[in-house]
């Protein structure tokens, strides 16, 4: 095991009262070495419905804690998801993730990550309590991305 990660998200919303959700995202790692401290990410996570279109935007801030390397500045990413829904059980879209470097001072291009490109989604079954699966091939724009990526997520509930 390489490290273990706790994750909250809250929602400030009811879920089809209103064309937008608003929610929070809570997440704490601590790696396996102690050395290394803890990794805490937070930030709001936003949602908003066009007719069959959905559009995400999560503004995440990250921070290591009790590292033995000393301080570490609180660092800002983001990640964005457009997804068109379907009558079957696959939907398209589109994803984007990014560093900036430090909330407060962002880093030079050269030095950031964006990544983005075409993604589907896919509901195995026909209940929300059915395994999901994302696949998505991303390219980096420059700076210290890299050139592709081939993401995959499975999500299973229990």
């Amino acid at each position: 095991m390489h490290s273990l990660e706790w994750e909250n998200r809250f929602q400030f919303t009811d879920t089809g009262e209103q064309p937008y959700e608003i929610g929070l995202l809570i997440e704490v790692e601590r790696e396996r070495e102690s050395s290394e401290g803890y990794e805490l990410r937070y930030g709001p996570l936003l949602q908003a419905s066009w007719g069959a279109v959905q559009g995400n935007l999560n503004l995440l801030f990250e921070r290591r804690l009790h590292a033995d390397d000393g301080h570490t500045p609180t660092e800002f990413g983001y990640q964005w998801q457009v997804r068109v829904h379907s009558d079957s059980a696959l939907d398209w879209g589109a994803q984007g993730f990014g560093h900036l470097g430090r909330w407060d001072h962002w880093a030079p291009r050269s030095q950031q990550s964006h990544i983005l490109g075409p993604a589907v989604f896919a509901q195995l079954g026909d209940d929300d309590e059915d395994p999901q699966v994302e696949a998505g091939l991303l390219f980096g724009t420059g700076g210290a991305a890299p050139r592709a990526t081939l993401r995959l997520q499975a999500m299973v509930p229990f």
